[in-house]
């Protein structure tokens, strides 16, 4: 699920980096899920593959155990 949701958003970051002066990577994706029921989905994928650094009243900040390679950068 992660996956796809950073490939539907690789035309996002770029347009984010020609826009952004200075703006030369993306090392972070923000992901805010539309349901509940994605959450959990998202919540039980993160937990394979990074570790719970906080959990919030507007979700949990994760970080990867091991970087995602993107085009634009690791994220």
């Amino acid at each position: 699920m992660l996956n796809e949701i950073i490939n539907k958003n690789l035309n996002r970051i770029e347009l984010d980096l020609n826009e952004i002066v200075g703006l030369k990577s993306i090392d972070f994706l923000d992901v805010f899920p539309v349901s509940e029921e994605h959450k959990l989905k998202l919540d039980e994928e993160l937990a394979q593959i990074s570790t719970l650094l906080q959990e919030t009243e507007r979700g949990n900040v994760y970080c990867l155990n091991t970087p995602i390679k993107t085009k634009y950068g690791d994220l």
